[in-house]
């Protein structure tokens, strides 16, 4: 019997009297609410469970991890059963059995399109495993650059700089770039008159950045001042180096430039 005859056998007066079609009714009802119930409780409790050590910001971000990816096999897989169930009071049990039984489960796999599932879903876990990159961290996969808003077992999504949300399927994460991992260096560069006082310069522009690291808790809080890079008849280059490990990197090298030329045009270093 094929999926649609089963389907007009089942609403027809032959195949089932309409006590029958309403009582098949309320079951597929309660079965996609009791879906839901046991999704929720079991999101609770794995939240529960996890969350039980966050002993600090690192193991965090790994707990957040490795919630976000428990939910989602959660409801994959009641979800899974779920259909299984509708599928059983519709009448089509038997013939779902026969199918894989002929075809075989490994046949039904490939017809279906499993074969992208299972990759997303085993790279998500050796994601996971390998501890690439956490919920939090700010990454590079691809093209896009943003910071990781979470990772289910078939996709990981990220929100970028203009808030917009990616969604990349966890089979096609072959190369990350973790900058949450270790330190990052950004260069901030100064173009002063050459007769300019590069020494006194220097001094402004590293007391300037070691002010403002100090004033909003830069971490880890480090700056090296480089002296000139670079000059010309007219124009010489000073360099500050900053060293980051938050994402906000860009905006801490904005405001301390910012800073610094503001306090350079005060002591007659810099015109705007």
């Amino acid at each position: 019997m094929t999926f649609i005859d089963s389907v007009i056998y089942f609403f027809t007066v032959e195949g089932s009297t309409l006590k029958n079609v309403i009582v098949s009714i309320i079951e597929i009802i309660f079965v996609i609410l009791l879906s839901h119930v046991i999704i929720l409780v079991g999101n609770k409790i794995a939240e529960k469970t996890i969350r039980r050590r966050s002993p600090g910001k690192r193991e965090d971000k790994k707990i957040m991890t490795v919630l976000t990816l428990t939910k989602s096999i959660i409801k994959y897989v009641v979800y899974f059963l779920a259909g299984v169930a509708i599928l059983s009071i519709i009448g089509l049990k038997n013939t779902v059995i026969s199918v894989i039984t002929t075809a075989g489960v490994g046949g039904i796999a490939v017809g279906i399109g499993a074969r992208s599932l299972i990759s997303d879903t085993i790279n998500g876990f050796l994601i996971l495993l390998d501890d690439e990159f956490s919920v939090g961290d700010l990454v590079k996969i691809k093209d896009y650059t943003g910071v990781v808003d979470s990772i289910s077992i078939r996709t990981t999504k990220l929100i970028l700089d203009n808030n917009a949300k990616v969604i990349i399927p966890n089979g096609n994460i072959t190369e990350v770039i973790n900058y949450s991992r270790s330190l990052y260096n950004e260069y901030i560069d100064f173009t002063l008159p050459i007769t300019a006082s590069a020494e006194r310069a220097g001094e402004l522009i590293l007391s300037c950045a070691e002010q403002y690291i100090k004033d909003n808790d830069v971490k880890p809080g480090k700056v090296r001042y480089l002296g000139t890079v670079s000059s010309t008849e007219a124009l010489k280059v000073l360099r500050l180096e900053l060293f980051v490990e938050d994402k906000n990197r860009a905006e801490h090298s904005r405001d301390i430039r910012n800073l610094v030329i503001d306090r350079l045009v005060e002591e007659g270093l810099y015109s705007k």
